[in-house]
């Protein structure tokens, strides 16, 4: 199967990631009804990531095509190239000084959020001498251990962390504390909608719901953290459309509800209650 697939915003063409030749971008163009369409390969590099739609026309996309394109000794980068659909060569976009794993362009051609990961059990070249990490690089540190209770959760020190990239000054901002843990993430609504748990001990099951204000720079929580589980988020017209779960039926095998919730204000409404799972069963100490 294809690695990514993307269905562009205006025109009916889809961009996958090739499932033979990882890494290279194709097109395929014109689905019609009859299921007729044409297959053109835009990429041939075989270094190509996930990407994402940046207008009309125009892919988004993490590569390294070059020597200036690789991050020197323990720090970290990321560079996007954009690349028009009308024609002509992939050229290099931005760079982001971090480990960019997903990005999502927030609607003005400025500002691109993401998720990046950051180890804080490794020396920060930025804050830290060449020699403290070179010392770094002679020992493992053993911290990603389930938790004994219940075989559930980590200790581990390794972040998601939601980071906004602004194209007119070329500055990257973390907007997420060190220890928070990012899940989902979107532009909605003239906000950034993420989801997220911070922890120093043991990751828990359930997540907070925020919203960003690019205008403001405030951050506002929409869903308390430990009342849901929340898995995936959408937006339609104002409207945060998210699945998640109390974990009160089955714990962490119980079903995910469907819920909505305004972003002008108010709280969260139940729109469909999935109380069953097909395929699964509860599972207990009993069995």
């Amino acid at each position: 199967m294809p690695q990514a697939i993307h269905i562009s915003p205006i025109d009916n063409v889809v961009v996958a990631l090739h499932p033979i030749a990882k890494g290279t971008l194709v097109e395929v163009d014109g689905l019609a009804h009859d299921g007729s369409h044409s297959i053109k390969q835009l990429t041939h590099t075989g270094k190509e990531h996930d990407f994402v739609w940046d207008g009309a026309d125009t892919l988004l996309f993490p590569s390294c095509r070059c020597k200036e394109d690789e991050a020197p000794r323990f720090y970290q980068k990321t560079v996007f190239y954009r690349l028009s659909l009308s024609g002509g060569e992939a050229y290099r976009a931005f760079e982001v000084p971090y480990d960019v794993k997903e990005i999502c362009p927030c609607g003005d051609g400025v500002h691109y959020a993401m998720a990046v990961r950051i180890d804080h059990t490794r020396p920060d070249p930025r804050t830290h001498t060449m020699e403290e990490c070179e010392d770094a690089e002679d020992y493992i540190l053993l911290e990603e251990m389930p938790f004994a209770t219940n075989g559930e959760g980590y200790t581990s020190r390794v972040r998601m962390t939601l980071a906004l990239y602004n194209a007119e000054t070329d500055e990257t901002k973390l907007l997420t504390p060190p220890m928070f843990m990012l899940g989902a993430f979107r532009w909605a609504g003239k906000q950034l909608v993420y989801t997220g748990h911070s922890y120093t001990t043991v990751k828990a099951k359930t997540k907070g719901m925020y919203a960003y204000s690019l205008a403001t720079g405030e951050t506002r929580t929409l869903v308390e953290d430990g009342a849901l589980a929340i898995y995936h988020i959408g937006e339609e017209e104002g409207t945060v459309l998210f699945t998640a779960s109390d974990l009160k039926q089955y714990g962490s095998a119980s079903g995910q509800d469907f819920y909505k919730l305004s972003l002008a204000g108010g709280g969260c409404e139940k729109l469909l209650a999935h109380e069953l799972v097909p395929g699964t069963s509860p599972i207990t100490d009993s069995t």
